[in-house]
């Protein structure tokens, strides 16, 4: 055992690359929003090239918005890798950088807490990589980061130690508000903590003094992430009201399941994120009592009250801000690794740590053949979707119409856009304040044809392109039935057939492309 415990760390990157082996094996990695992100980023390599059909239908976002770290990475991977392993290298990235900014953040709070950091794992396949946000994906190891940094050099006053933080704030701010405004919490909580522990050994006006100063000198190298994060929410103020929340019940069971853990199926999922939460919540329980027995307070202790402060938060905060939504369910995961980062500084018995240790990272691989499982079907489905790549012509708008009930399946017409210069009218996030690409208003297809997420979607084909001046050259079927009843799908489908001539149907005839006729 000591020889195991020895090369841990060596243990530790295994346990990393055994969970890069599904983006190795998988041509497509589907995630919900990830098409689209992946189809964005080409449309801004796009408008930066000046070409004329996206710069018809598109233009950037005006305002200096959130989410532009995925995008940008995106765009610069898709200078030498096709749209596909672009995004699963991204995805790659943020599964490298969560396990080991986790892991020196803790080791910077307590250089005994290696261990700790194998509690990470269950974290990283999650809901919020399957929703496809990137960007929040990614906000989480930039801020593990920062706050590593951060609590190593927080005495310092330097110009150097304010250019840095400036720029981790402005890098929290680009890849996700929510990293931005926790930072700003958590490293001002820091400095009150330290401020307290430590009055004792000088005089307290001294001490006050001194910690006037830190704040001020964070306040002001955050200042410039801080004024566009105001900005952002005062814009956006109001959107996404009306939205359902989650009830009070509701947030203390997502608590004691482990809710982010619950990825694609809730009813099979939740046994696996059960027994995660079992085993934190027995762990939890046993480091509490361990630090009432000491009647000591530490400054690893912050990372204690810092997770009840979210805890609290997350049990009290509507679940939509500004253009943002599943605020709860974001709060959460934090309150999970924050409670994380305090069980690994305590002193427990060295079997209990083993065994954490194991039975975490068991459990993640354990998961983890579940993810591929289901992952190498939506390949398969993303596949033969892309098959239809060769029978629409560049410089066309296509239309998708998706009638599948799979909510994986909603932007999985995306990728044919990410490879080929083509305008899709279903790209969501362009009509969305929060993005860095924006439809023309004139040519926006959700302001005009009524696109939405319904399975059976209601489209008003004909008044689109009356409005906009522009036909539709192509429309893609995905995932209809010639038995659906309802009244839009029929309607649809006439309208198809009246003005379209089909010209290509996928192997399993999932996949249907019909062109326009002259």
């Amino acid at each position: 055992m000591k020889n195991i415990l020895r090369h841990e760390k060596y243990f530790f990157l295994a346990v990393v690359i055994l969970h890069l082996l599904p983006l190795l094996m998988l041509e497509f990695f589907v995630t919900h929003d990830g098409p689209s992100h992946v189809y964005n980023s080409a449309i801004i390599s796009r408008l930066f090239h000046g070409d004329a059909l996206t710069s018809k239908y598109f233009m950037f976002n005006p305002q200096p918005v959130p989410n532009w770290l995925g995008h940008f990475l995106l765009c610069l991977f898709n200078i030498f890798f096709s749209a596909n392993i672009s995004e699963k290298i991204l995805i790659g990235l943020y599964i490298v950088s969560l396990a080991y900014s986790f892991r020196m953040l803790l080791l910077s709070v307590n250089h005994e807490s290696a261990w700790g950091s194998w509690l990470i794992f269950p974290f990283i396949y999650s809901l919020y990589l399957y929703q496809g946000l990137h960007n929040f994906c990614l906000a989480i190891p930039v801020l593990f980061f920062s706050l590593n940094y951060y609590i190593r050099n927080a005495g310092s006053l330097s110009p150097k130690h304010f250019l840095t933080i400036a720029f981790f704030g402005t890098m929290l701010y680009f890849s996700h508000i929510f990293s931005l405004i926790l930072f700003g919490l958590m490293a001002g909580a820091y400095l009150i903590t330290e401020f307290f522990i430590h009055k004792i050994q000088t005089t307290e006006e001294k001490n006050f003094m001194r910690l006037c100063k830190r704040l001020g000198f964070l306040a002001l190298a955050l200042l410039p992430g801080l004024i566009m994060a105001v900005q952002f929410v005062t814009r956006n103020a109001g959107l996404n009201e009306g939205a359902p929340e989650p009830t009070f019940p509701e947030r203390l069971v997502f608590l004691f399941i482990a809710r982010p853990l619950i990825t694609l199926n809730y009813d099979e999922e939740i046994y696996y994120s059960g027994i995660v939460a079992v085993a934190f919540w027995s762990i939890w329980i046993i480091a509490v009592v361990s630090r009432m027995r000491k009647f000591s307070f530490r400054l690893a202790d912050f990372w204690f009250i810092a997770s009840i402060l979210i805890l609290i938060i997350y049990l009290t905060v509507p679940d939509t801000l500004a253009s943002g939504n599943f605020v709860s369910l974001r709060l959460l995961v934090f309150y999970y690794l924050f409670s994380i980062i305090w069980i690994g500084t305590n002193i427990l018995p060295g079997g209990l740590k083993n065994f954490s240790m194991a039975v975490f990272s068991m459990l993640s691989l354990l998961f983890l053949i579940y993810h591929y499982t289901e992952s190498e079907t939506t390949d398969k489905e993303a596949k033969e979707y892309f098959s239809v790549s060769g029978h629409v012509r560049e410089g066309s708008i296509v239309l998708p119409v998706c009638y599948s009930v799979n909510w994986l399946h909603s932007n999985l017409s995306n990728y044919l856009g990410a490879e080929k210069n083509v305008v899709l009218l279903d790209n969501y996030e362009a009509a969305m304040s929060h993005f860095p690409t924006m439809w023309k208003p004139e040519l926006d297809p959700y302001a005009g044809m009524n696109i939405g997420y319904a399975s059976s979607p209601c489209l008003d084909i004909e008044r689109y392109q009356k409005i906009s001046g522009q036909n539709i050259d192509y429309i893609i079927r995905w995932g209809y039935n010639k038995t659906f009843q309802d009244s839009c799908a029929q309607a649809i489908s006439a309208y198809i057939l009246k003005n379209y001539f089909l010209i290509f149907t996928s192997a399993n005839n999932k996949a249907e492309v019909f062109q326009r006729k002259k």
